[in-house]
C-alpha cells in the first residue's frame, strides 16, 4: 500500500487518485482520522474510475507505519513538524 502523509490537500489527493486509477491501493493520511477518511471517501465518490477497496483514509501515523512506501505530502516548511 502506498500512504499519503499529509495527503488530505490537492497533491496527496492528486497523486492518491492517479496510483488508484492505476490500481494501486493507496492510504490518505491526516493529522486528523475524520479528514483522512473523508479524503478517501471524496475521491471514490467524485471518480468512476476508481475501485473504492483501493483507497483508504485515517491519520498520518497509519499512512506511516502501515504502508510500504510513504509520501510526504506537506509543504517542505512543514516537514520536521509532521514527522515528529
Amino acid at each position: 500500500m502506498l500512504g499519503f502523509i499529509g495527503g488530505t490537500g490537492p497533491e496527496g489527493k492528486g497523486l492518491a487518485l492517479r496510483f488508484a486509477i492505476s490500481g494501486i491501493n493507496v492510504f490518505i493520511g491526516s493529522r486528523q482520522e475524520q479528514r483522512g477518511i473523508e479524503a478517501a471517501e471524496d475521491l471514490i465518490s467524485k471518480f468512476d474510475e476508481i475501485d473504492g477497496s483501493l483507497v483508504k483514509g485515517g491519520t498520518n501515523v497509519s499512512a506511516a507505519s502501515d504502508c510500504e512506501i510513504a509520501v510526504i505530502c506537506t509543504p517542505y516548511a512543514g516537514h520536521r513538524e509532521t514527522l515528529e
